[in-house]
């Protein structure tokens, strides 16, 4: 893990939503670390990582280079990433 990614989750937990249902984490590699740091860093908040389809009512948060989908609202950008709205 780099700290880019740890400072990249600290933003995103201060900028979820509250009530947001759970926050599902997009960067290259998915690896179980970058999970286990994501589920602590966003707890109580559930995490998934890399989902094909996110759940309803949940949210994206896009690490690194990976482009966020052309149809997904930013609702924040984040050190590194940002804080999606899927459809």
């Amino acid at each position: 893990m780099d700290r880019g990614f740890f400072a990249f989750l600290e933003s995103a937990r201060r900028t979820i939503p509250p009530g947001t249902r759970g926050v599902a984490v997009y960067l290259e590699p998915p690896t179980k670390p970058a999970l286990y740091l994501a589920s602590y860093v966003l707890a109580p908040t559930p995490v998934v990582l890399a989902p094909r389809q996110v759940p309803p009512r949940w949210l994206a948060a896009v690490y690194g280079g990976t482009p966020p989908p052309a149809d997904w609202r930013v609702l924040a950008r984040l050190p590194g990433g940002a804080l999606l709205d899927p459809p």
